[in-house]
């Protein structure tokens, strides 16, 4: 699973080229994607992850899904600034300084996609987080009305977030002393404890990853069933007072705007569960592999779409979020002189 930089360390031997892309091909892919479009939907993520932030700051946090919304748009922000930061040594690279003062661009770039790991796990495991508690709000609305208050809905927040960033750090502490230690060699071989260990990482992101999304596939169908069997259910019964219908129209608003992040998330995660199935399927689907522009294609699809992963959701909170809505005009109204 990529989420985040390979940690098989690249071989010698390169097999033939083949499949349907070649090399010219994906250079342009690669200046379109690294210079382009990351960059111009970085940007666009950044300036989105604060207005989110500012607004979510300011609205009720003693309800559990605005304090949720909050954790997932910092950690969006997080991953957009990284990715903006990562703009600088791709441009190097691109341009042919492979060392700029003694630092190898490459293993900065490198270290730029390992520290965004624990930003893109915190999204993965507070989408989910959100996407459950949805779920089972809506399958029991009674009993769970109490049982989950916001701090317990922070702490199991604190608690996932810690467990899926507990073998990165680990990991990343690693990296980060070969980094320093290799900083003035061209050595970047991993010894081979190294690679039984980090073999472990790649077992452990597999598993978070692929649980995460099933999890979260299967709640987007749930809840959609649910929204539609309530919407008919409104329809064929009788009118409702004040209290009674803004309150169903209030949870309504939660369930869909669940429904448009969950249909984000799943959308913009599908080249990394189709790049992660083929690798099983294709063997010669790695790095240095027959197929290995194939394989970078992949890559590139799953770079980029964590971007709209973080830029969209401003949207999907404007429209389906009054609350954020009637905060946000508040925010940035301008005073009539």
């Amino acid at each position: 699973m990529d989420i985040g930089p390979s940690s098989v360390s690249p071989e010698v031997r390169m097999d033939a080229l083949g499949g349907f892309i070649d090399d010219a091909t994906l250079g342009h892919l690669v200046l379109v994607f690294g210079f382009v479009l990351n960059p111009v939907f970085g940007v666009f993520a950044l300036g989105t992850g604060v207005l989110n932030i500012v607004i979510l700051a300011k609205m009720d946090l003693s309800r559990g899904v605005n304090m949720s919304l909050l954790t997932l748009s910092v950690s969006d922000l997080t991953l957009a600034v990284l990715s903006c930061v990562a703009f600088g040594p791709n441009l190097l690279l691109w341009v042919g300084r492979y060392v700029v003062d003694g630092v190898s661009m490459l293993k900065v770039r490198e270290l730029i996609l390992w520290l965004s790991v624990f930003p893109a796990y915190v999204s993965l495991v507070v989408t989910t987080v959100i996407a459950v508690i949805r779920c089972l709000c809506v399958a029991f609305p009674l009993s769970l009305s109490t049982a989950l208050t916001v701090r317990r809905q922070f702490f199991s927040i604190v608690i996932s977030c810690l467990v899926a960033v507990s073998v990165p750090v680990y990991y990343c502490q690693l990296y980060i002393s070969s980094f320093t230690y290799r900083k003035g060699t061209n050595s970047s071989q991993i010894s081979s404890p190294d690679r039984k260990s980090m073999a472990v990482f790649d077992v452990f992101r597999s598993a978070l990853f692929v649980t995460c999304f099933s999890i979260n596939v299967f709640s987007l169908f749930f809840l959609t069933v649910a929204l539609r069997r309530s919407s008919k259910f409104r329809a064929s019964s009788g009118p409702t007072t004040l209290t009674t219908g803004g309150k169903s129209m209030r949870d309504s608003q939660v369930v869909k705007t669940v429904i448009l992040l969950l249909v984000i998330f799943v959308s913009c995660n599908v080249p990394l569960i189709l790049l992660s199935a083929l690798r099983q399927w294709i063997p010669e689907l790695h790095r240095n592999g027959r197929y290995r522009n194939e394989r970078a294609v992949l890559d590139l699809l799953v770079g980029f779409g964590v971007m709209p992963d973080a830029s969209l959701k401003t949207f999907v909170y404007l429209y389906y979020n009054k609350q954020f809505k009637d905060t946000a005009k508040s925010v940035f109204r301008f005073k009539k002189n």
